[in-house]
């Protein structure tokens, strides 16, 4: 894996092997994941979500979570404090 810090995320390029998993943990910051390769199966709070390339999870604060990879698989997390209210888009032009 590969790990970039900023002053307020961090983006971590995860690579896990078919048959692997992470440990169940949680931690105060948010998470959001964007899948690239392979199949894994995300346990989020009580919820299994099966996620592929494409798919994009989000994870709250402190809300107990681990990964069991399906297929080798890679994914790009981003770590960060998050935002209190859904997203806002603003657009600018035509």
């Amino acid at each position: 894996s590969k790990r970039l810090y900023t002053d307020t995320v961090w983006i971590t390029m995860v690579t896990m092997a078919a048959g692997s998993a992470s440990a169940p943990h949680n931690h105060p910051d948010e998470q959001t994941m964007l899948f690239h390769t392979g199949r894994a199966r995300a346990f989020v709070g009580d919820n299994e979500h099966e996620v592929e390339p494409g798919d994009i999870l989000i994870i709250p604060s402190y809300i107990p979570h681990h990964i069991e990879a399906v297929e080798d698989s890679t994914w790009t997390e981003v770590h960060g404090p998050g935002f209190n209210n859904a997203p806002k888009w603003e657009m600018s032009g035509g």
